[in-house]
């Protein structure tokens, strides 16, 4: 280990006389870190083939009666002065980290001329090691510690002195706890990124990396064992950032094909319920055109209204648009006999038509179970439009007889539209109405059995309705023209 040691080119010596008259000496030589800073004291320094004691070990091995101490050093490096029973820790330089303990301006100096005029109480000095130095102003060197504080050299030499009397030492944690404390970082920071997603790993990563660093800050104060979190948390870092671009450009790719797969299951199970409706229901193929169109010129008008706006954004009022002809899909579920009666309904037979609500609620909730669609907003928005179009703002309606906000707002916004839609058109069992009077009509049941900002939405759109309602006529409702 003496060859790493400080190598000194030269020595400015004491006076012959003040040689003769003590029984020992230690070079004061210190050292700097690059940024001005003095965390390191050098213990031993080599001229020529001799190796000589600092000032502050000189005055340890004199207090100490020690004559003899021993230099090692670990097969990585690391070494220590034996000093009798007291082991240094010392890096291969031969420097020792000093801990500032207590000298961060608690630690006050004696004046020189107190003790020579006699105002040092006696015992303040008995039993101590004192170093004697020129600390007035003007007269010596300071340095700067890590400790904000400015010290002069014997001072720092003073500290190093009660570091090894005291066994009170700051030490370098050894490379390879350096290295697992890095390795167990970064790989924490590999298992967040895989498993969470990224906000809330970057947050636990945070916390993390501030844990880390509070926690070597802890570590140092508590036992002086210096591990610096520098290198660990740029791992931790590092790894995290740059496996995030990774995982977001897969997720973004993977998010793309999903969306398309999305859009693609969708439109085949809207067309395929559609198709079904189309086959059972006496209602025409016009019918669900007009509905569509009906829903969408109406939601564009709902969205300006303070109940509705928070819900209806442009993507909401296309799905919505494109869910009406899924409305009545429960008939499907109905009997021949009862989905082609032109008379009344006997009470029985009423009872059994209701139940179309909620077999087009299930009959969208299979397709969707077996599409391997969960929680997609267009098939919730079905479910609730086939579930709740005959339900009445009043309570009157069925399946459930909701009232009012209980009644789903995709619900609410049919009703009016296949209200409107049954009212000016032939069916097998009444002749058509004129515009004028289903308006008058839907008017009238503000409140009573539509939703009062729907029918006010619908009033301001009435004229656009019977326009669709003239351009989409079936063959068999040519008259309606004429009305």
């Amino acid at each position: 280990p003496r060859k790493r040691l400080w190598q000194a080119t030269g020595a400015v010596a004491s006076r012959l006389e003040f040689s003769r008259s003590v029984s020992g000496a230690g070079f004061v030589n210190a050292a700097m870190e690059q940024d001005g800073v003095l965390r390191r004291m050098p213990v031993l320094i080599k001229q020529g083939a001799k190796v000589y004691p600092s000032l502050a070990l000189a005055t340890v091995l004199r207090s100490a009666s020690v004559s003899a101490p021993v230099l090692e050093s670990t097969w990585y490096g690391d070494c220590s002065l034996q000093i009798g029973d007291r082991r240094i820790p010392l890096d291969d330089r031969g420097r020792l980290l000093l801990r500032y303990r207590g000298w961060n301006g608690t630690v006050k100096p004696l004046s020189a001329r107190e003790l020579l005029e006699g105002r040092v109480p006696r015992g303040a000095l008995q039993g101590r090691v004192v170093f004697v130095g020129a600390t007035a102003t003007g007269m010596g060197e300071t340095v700067v510690t890590p400790v904000n504080s400015l010290l002069s050299g014997v001072q720092v030499h003073a500290i190093a002195a009660e570091n090894i009397l005291r066994g009170d030492f700051a030490r370098i944690c050894p490379w390879v706890y350096r290295l697992l404390a890095t390795l167990a970082l970064g790989t924490l920071a590999v298992l967040v990124c895989v498993a969470l997603p990224v906000v809330r790993g970057a947050l636990l990563l945070c916390v993390t990396a501030i844990g880390a660093w509070q926690g070597s800050v802890w570590l140092f104060q508590a036992s002086g064992l210096f591990l610096s979190p520098v290198a660990p948390v740029l791992a931790l870092l590092a790894n995290f950032s740059l496996l995030s671009l990774i995982r977001s450009f897969f997720v973004e790719k993977k998010g793309q094909s999903q969306t398309r797969d999305l859009a693609a299951t969708r439109e085949f199970i809207m067309t395929s319920l559609a198709a079904l409706t189309e086959i059972r229901d006496t209602e025409t193929g016009a019918h669900i055109m007009r509905t569509q169109r009906y829903l969408l010129i109406l939601c564009r008008e709902l969205s300006r209204y303070p109940r509705f706006r928070p819900l209806l954004d442009q993507g909401t009022i296309e799905l919505i648009s494109k869910l009406a002809p899924l409305h009545d899909i429960g008939k499907v579920g109905l009997p021949d006999h009862l989905l082609h009666k032109t008379t009344a309904f006997t009470a029985e037979e009423y009872q059994e038509v209701k139940k179309h609500a909620a077999f087009g609620r299930d009959a969208i909730a299979k397709a969707e179970l077996r599409a391997g669609v969960h929680d997609d907003e267009l098939l919730r928005y079905a479910k609730d439009m086939a579930y709740s179009h005959h339900e009445r703002w009043d309570g009157s309606g069925y399946p459930e007889g909701l009232r009012g906000e209980q009644i789903p707002w995709p619900g609410r916004i049919m009703a009016i539209a296949d209200a409107y839609d049954a009212m000016i058109s032939r069916r097998v069992y009444k002749e058509p109405m004129s515009h004028e009077t289903a308006v008058r009509i839907i008017i009238k049941e503000r409140g009573i059995l539509f939703d009062p900002d729907v029918v006010d939405a619908f009033i301001s759109v009435s004229d656009q309705w019977w326009k669709i309602a003239c351009d989409l006529v079936d063959a068999d409702e040519s008259d309606l023209q004429k009305k």
